[in-house]
């Protein structure tokens, strides 16, 4: 029975990591958010976005690019950054201009007691994620 006690104990194991980065998920969400903050009045000064953000959902949060006056039918674009934290994931979503980013929080391969940020397979810092989200939403390609 020993490869009973084997797979318990993987079981275990697999529930506290999930565990554990559930617990951080939130953290590594609101420090992206923070980062994305800093970026938007750049952008706005810089580059006459006018980008105003939505931050009324603890687990979704919103870069709302309004359009202008003269635009007739067309609504607002919104960047919609959504965590899911029961699947280590956090989401960057734009009907227009298409995006889809999906960054997962795993356990860090250099501590056991931290947690990355990965997309696309490769460790990604919370500014360089910014720009990987931002990027497509501020400069779509035509």
């Amino acid at each position: 029975m020993t490869w009973i006690a084997d797979r318990i104990k993987e079981r275990d194991a697999g529930n506290r990591t999930k565990q554990f980065i559930t617990s951080a998920a939130e953290g590594v969400f609101n420090t992206l958010w923070k980062d994305i903050e800093a970026f938007v009045p750049q952008a706005n000064k810089e580059g006459g976005f006018a980008l105003q953000l939505d931050s009324k959902q603890a687990d979704e949060r919103k870069i709302i690019k309004p359009v202008s006056p003269s635009a007739i039918n067309r609504l607002p674009e919104t960047l919609t950054i959504r965590l899911e934290k029961d699947k280590g994931k956090i989401v960057a979503s734009c009907f227009h201009p298409p995006v889809c980013l999906i960054f997962s929080i795993e356990v860090s391969g250099r501590n056991k007691d931290l947690v990355d940020l990965i997309h696309c397979g490769n460790e990604v810092s919370a500014e360089k994620a910014c720009q990987l989200i931002l990027d497509p939403f501020l400069f779509p390609k035509d």
